[in-house]
This record gives structure tokens, sequence and C-alpha cells, in this order.
């Protein structure tokens, strides 16, 4: 066996790869964001900060199952409206859920500050697909989750640094950028290569440059011009793989 890059140190998990059955019951109607907020937390705490550190935390939030706290539902409940498609209560949930993950951000900022580790940090906030019908619109963009269309696929990030340069505090890009850059791209700002040493390539393409550079010169046009979706379709929907007869 080669050996492992990474541990996944989830609960239920020891640091061998073996599952031990530690289903924490006790923690019963808590959010699952405040969860990974406070695993965040212990390992920054104990974290010794002349090693680098990755974390990726996926607070699975906004998503369902909807699980809501009183105190969220009250911050929003005179913020949203009555639409024909959605109930106040249920669009309540939602946006309660959302609060809740600002919330646990700006505890991931306030960890990292307390640990002296935000002024060498990259934070990026990222999102897989836009919002899931019947319970909010992703206009202007048309359709929603599992379309192609790009109220489906085209959702917005933001990146936060004080390594980077002062001229780029608030801009904003519209160059593609595809999920599987972030690998290649975090790589190179950090200072590791940013292709894997097997002679193999990334799906992703290096987007380094487009964020790091002065203002006056980033570039005009992304080293991405294509994106690639939905291939898993090309298994399960075989008939909808049209191909040119002459080819």
């Amino acid at each position: 066996m080669e050996p492992m890059c990474a541990y996944d140190l989830r609960e239920g998990t020891n640091k061998d790869g073996v599952y031990e059955d530690k289903t924490r019951y006790d923690l019963n109607g808590t959010q699952k964001t405040e969860i990974l907020t406070n695993e965040f937390q212990k390992i920054v705490d104990k974290h010794n900060t002349t090693n680098p550190l990755f974390a990726y935390l996926s607070f699975h939030a906004v998503h369902g199952p909807i699980v809501i706290t009183k105190k969220d539902i009250e911050l929003i409940k005179d913020v949203y409206h009555r639409t024909p498609r959605n109930s106040n209560k249920k669009r309540a949930q939602i946006l309660s859920m959302g609060t809740g993950m600002d919330r646990a951000i700006g505890r991931v900022v306030e960890t990292l500050q307390r640990a002296n580790m935000w002024e060498n940090s990259i934070i990026v906030f990222a999102n897989d697909n836009g919002g899931k019908s019947g319970l909010s619109n992703n206009w202007p963009f048309q359709r929603a989750k599992s379309s192609i269309l790009e109220g489906g696929i085209r959702v917005p990030s933001f990146i936060h640094s004080n390594l980077l340069p002062k001229s780029r505090l608030g801009e904003r890009t519209d160059n593609l950028m595809d999920m599987t850059d972030w690998l290649p791209t975090m790589l190179s700002m950090a200072g590791c290569d940013s292709q894997p040493p097997t002679g193999k390539v990334f799906d992703g393409v290096d987007q380094s440059e487009m964020i790091t550079s002065e203002v006056e010169n980033v570039p005009e046009v992304g080293p991405r011009d294509e994106i690639l979706h939905h291939l898993d379709y090309l298994k399960t929907y075989p008939h909808r793989n049209l191909q040119d007869p002459r080819e």
C-alpha cells in the first residue's frame, strides 16, 4: 500500500483509517455547521503554527436536511417575502441555515486571528451548484440545481488573504473558473507544484495568476475557455450521447 498523504480524522474514524462506532447521540439537535466549526477550532488551537495547515470545511449549508435553530429564525423572520411557490415558514428555515453559516464563517476568522494565523492565511469560499428549485430561485439565471443552465452551474465565489495585492481589494472577474481549478490554483499559491509529480495532470488549470496579479496586470482572458459538464449523464443516459455519424 502506498503511504497516505493525509488522514481522514472525521468522527468515527481513527488516524489509521479504521472505522470505530462513535455515534454522537449527545449532539442531537445541533446543526452540523456548528459541529464542524467546533472541530475546526480544536484543530487550529492545537496546531503548531510553524507548520502549514490545510483545512477543507464543508458546512452542508445551505443544504438538506433542514435543521434550524430558534435564534436564527428570530433573526431573519422579518426579511423574507411570501411568493406563490414558497411558504413563509419554509423560506425562513432556508434563510436561517444561511444565517448559521454566516456565524460559523465569522468563528473561523476569529479562530485564525486568535491563533495568529490570519495574516498568513488564504480563505476560499466556494459553492458546487445553484440553488434547488422550489425553495427559491436563481434569478437572473435560468433553472436550478441539476440543470446545465446557468442557474444550476454558475455560482459566486470569493477569496480573501492579506497576502494578495491591496489593489485587488473588492475586485471581481467574470473569467471562467471550474471547481477543479481550485486544487492546482491553491497548490501554486501555497508555493507548491501545481501539477502532480507522477507525470499525469490535474483536470483543473492553475488560475493563480488571475488571483495574485496586481490589478493592472490581471489577464483579460483567463486560462480556461470551456467547462465540461455532466459526464455522468453519458453513463446514466447513453441515448443522450449524440455524435456525428460521419465521424
